[in-house]
């Protein structure tokens, strides 16, 4: 297949270009050259998605694509731009999120529930509280003009080697610095390794999939997750953290926040407690394979600690850690004491 890949340099982008490349399809990558290259072997054209920043899509008009894979937005405009703009395409995949869902507030969230309201294409700007809007209005804008030949991949959290976002990583690099640490109690995680996300793609485009799959892996309780890191660590030789489990009711009142200090903690937000529990059973059926969470844990410790010397960009601050589990301990003391 001729595939052309809108980013394709950085985490789940580059394992589907290196295994999509390493399977003989033909592949030219449309990117900005800034967070990383593709292999020797794939077409690399340099440009941007923003016509004001530079050099855009036109340089690719009059190319036909058996397939156009989008990992690299999240802006409706910029998937209305590409599709008017690529010409000739069979297929196109768009890589878009679980939290393009209305609401995640229970388990078991399957394709056919509700999306966010779409944003429009007067919408250029990308914004946390409007995510969730702006993915659906990407989604809408690919199904509007592909149909029957758009295939929407809807992946929860990602994690594995090569994740600058930390979410998953933090876990076990904190875990292998020793110490004193915190963990929230009664905490459900959902991940799904990158590299099973390229592998699915790469499957279903050689299948012909198409239509929306969620792309998650199993959920599973966050000590369960934690319990593997030790787990890891001890076999590397390094002595664990101390895990200090705490209640979520009273980190919250302490002011931590899920997600940015607490990687993999969603809180007590009742809207929040599906996020973790969604549905990949279609995608199982038509082909996903979830590797072991071991072997996650593993290669994402191991590329940390070679490639993040200097710290993650997310988790508690050491200060800040120290002084919450201090403060965990004196009230643990003072309920005995009573």
């Amino acid at each position: 297949m001729r595939i052309l890949v809108l980013g394709g340099t950085r985490f789940a982008g580059a394992f589907f270009v290196e295994k999509a490349l390493a399977a003989g399809h033909q592949l030219t990558a449309f990117h900005r050259g800034v967070t990383g290259s593709v292999p020797p072997g794939v077409t690399s054209v340099l440009g941007d998605r923003d016509p004001e920043l530079g050099p855009g899509l036109e340089q690719l008009q009059g190319s036909h694509w058996d397939a156009v894979v989008d990992f690299s937005t999240s802006i409706p405009q910029q998937v209305e731009h590409a599709i008017q703009t690529l010409g000739r395409t069979e297929r196109y995949v768009f890589v878009s999120s679980v939290s393009a869902y209305a609401e995640l507030s229970e388990s078991g969230c399957e394709e056919s529930w509700p999306l966010s309201e779409p944003a429009g294409l007067e919408e250029s700007v990308l914004s946390g509280e409007r995510y969730s809007a702006l993915k659906s209005g990407c989604e809408a804008r690919v199904r509007h003009h592909f149909g029957e030949r758009a295939w929407i991949l809807r992946p929860g959290l990602m994690a594995g080697p090569r994740d600058h976002s930390d979410r998953m990583t933090w876990w076990p690099w904190r875990i292998a610095q020793g110490g004193a640490t915190l963990a929230p109690t009664q905490a459900q995680s959902q991940l799904v390794d990158a590299r099973d996300v390229a592998d699915f793609l790469l499957l279903g485009l050689e299948r012909g999939l198409s239509g929306v799959h969620n792309v998650v892996g199993p959920s599973m309780p966050l000590e369960q997750l934690l319990a593997g890191c030790e787990v890891l660590v001890r076999a590397l030789g390094r002595q664990p953290a101390r895990l200090h489990w705490m209640e979520g009711a009273w980190l919250e009142e302490q002011g931590v926040e899920p997600w940015s200090q607490l990687p993999l903690w969603t809180g007590s937000d009742p809207a929040e407690f599906g996020w973790t529990r969604v549905s990949a059973a279609r995608a199982l059926r038509d082909g996903l394979v979830c590797r072991g969470v071991e072997c996650t844990l593993r290669d994402t410790l191991a590329w940390a600690l070679e490639s993040r010397p200097d710290g993650l960009s997310t988790g508690l601050d050491p200060a800040h850690e120290a002084k919450l589990i201090s403060a965990w301990l004196a009230q643990e003391r003072a309920q005995e004491s009573s």
